[in-house]
């Protein structure tokens, strides 16, 4: 699994989603964590299966429907208040730690 975390920086970069599998092939997941706004009051959680390593068991459209957000069983988001970050962010890398959906 790869995270990137970009809570701690104003501008967030924008880049190809596929470069951390470049990087670390053996990674089947990716999360990416930054703020939504300037104002920090909301976190967005985007979530993608590697297109060259598919052993990735976790259906993410569903895992993160239960914080929020939703989408496909490859690639899925969520946005929630940040107050919310410490409870569910822990949980969302466990369950994709586990790799079971």
């Amino acid at each position: 699994m790869a995270i990137t975390d970009f809570r701690h920086l104003d501008h967030p970069p924008s880049g190809n989603r596929f470069f951390a599998y470049c990087l670390f092939p053996e990674t089947v997941v990716s999360i990416r964590i930054r703020y939504e706004d300037r104002k920090r009051q909301t976190v967005v959680v985007n979530i993608g299966h590697s297109i060259f390593n598919p052993h990735c068991n976790v259906h993410v459209g569903r895992l993160l429907a239960g914080f929020e957000g939703g989408g496909h069983r490859g690639a899925a988001s969520a946005r929630f208040d940040v107050k919310k970050a410490n409870d569910y962010l822990p949980e969302i890398i466990s369950r994709l730690v586990r790799n079971q959906d």
